[in-house]
């Protein structure tokens, strides 16, 4: 079995069948454990020192010790099981078992306070509703996604993961036919494109850790994960393609295809792409696969 199995066009899709997660918990964990424990410990260990109560000042101590390490241990635990969860939910877009990939992506939109994490979930929901065929919902997560990349991450970093979301809505407003928001989203990606290119300015060795050995810590790392640091292009050749497919510009989309015959595209990517170029040329010397044929076909026969 194909292991890019892809769930039917239009299929709906548990993401958007309930809110998401906010931050608050997450949030009052952290915030509560690192402040709000220490302080009434603090103030414990102040009143059992004011009426001379010894037992009240250790516990007083106790308190802020175990509250701060405690949430500590907790916030470095979220971090690391969020990054197993969510490689596992890439993988299981990938199988097509995207309520598995949707659990994984809620517990650390629930649970992670840091926004890479945050980010990379996001997207991975945005991701899995793509596949699921829910291109409207798929355009909505992904914006939120795009607003949850961290400030401070490495401007390269950001110009990273902002083209591949342009590069998706892009596609996803080509599929649905809106083909001004296609157009305009392919340019924003072009110009977060642009500004990848050329040697590495201040704030990028500045806010840059993915060169420092930090793994799942590093913050610029984990955001670049989404799309298995395969190149943006990849994506902006896909929306052009469709958008190319949509108008009709046979000549232009097969030079494209044609073209990307080399570069890194998955699977159900890649099975499109041949769709498309085949129903231009049937001549072509191009096999589909039919395990995709159905997905594919509910995307171009809409």
């Amino acid at each position: 079995m194909n292991a890019f199995a892809i769930a039917p066009a239009g299929s709906s899709h548990a993401a958007l069948s309930r809110p998401l997660p906010s931050r608050w918990l997450a949030s009052s964990i952290l915030f509560g454990g690192l402040l709000g424990g220490p302080l009434f410990g603090g103030l414990l260990a102040a009143i059992g020192g004011a009426v001379d109560v010894p037992v009240f000042v250790g516990l007083g101590i106790l308190v802020g010790i175990l509250s701060f390490t405690g949430v500590t241990v907790f916030a470095w635990f979220t971090i690391f099981r969020s990054s197993r969860l969510l490689d596992e939910a890439k993988l299981a877009v990938d199988r097509g078992d995207l309520e598995r990939a949707d659990a994984n992506a809620r517990w650390c939109l629930t649970w992670a306070f840091r926004g890479d994490v945050r980010f990379r979930a996001l997207y991975m929901l945005a991701l899995g509703t793509e596949r699921a065929g829910n291109f409207e919902g798929a355009i909505a997560l992904f914006r939120l996604a795009e607003a949850a990349v961290p400030a401070m991450a490495a401007p390269k970093a950001k110009a990273y993961v902002h083209a591949w979301t342009l590069a998706h809505t892009a596609f996803c407003h080509a599929v649905v036919g809106r083909r001004p928001d296609a157009l305009a989203d392919l340019g924003s990606c072009h110009g977060e494109l642009a500004r990848m290119v050329g040697p590495n300015g201040l704030a990028d060795a500045f806010f840059d850790d993915s060169g420092w050995g930090l793994g799942d810590v590093s913050m610029n790392e984990t955001i670049m994960k989404v799309e298995q640091k395969r190149p943006p292009r990849v994506g902006a050749a896909l929306a052009g393609a469709m958008l190319a497919y949509r108008d009709g510009a046979r000549e232009s989309l097969l030079q494209l295809i044609i073209g990307e015959q080399a570069s890194p595209f998955f699977p159900p990517e890649r099975a499109l792409l041949t769709a498309m170029a085949l129903r231009c040329d049937p001549q072509l010397p191009w096999q589909q696969d039919p395990q995709l044929n159905a997905w594919v076909a509910g995307i171009l026969d809409r």
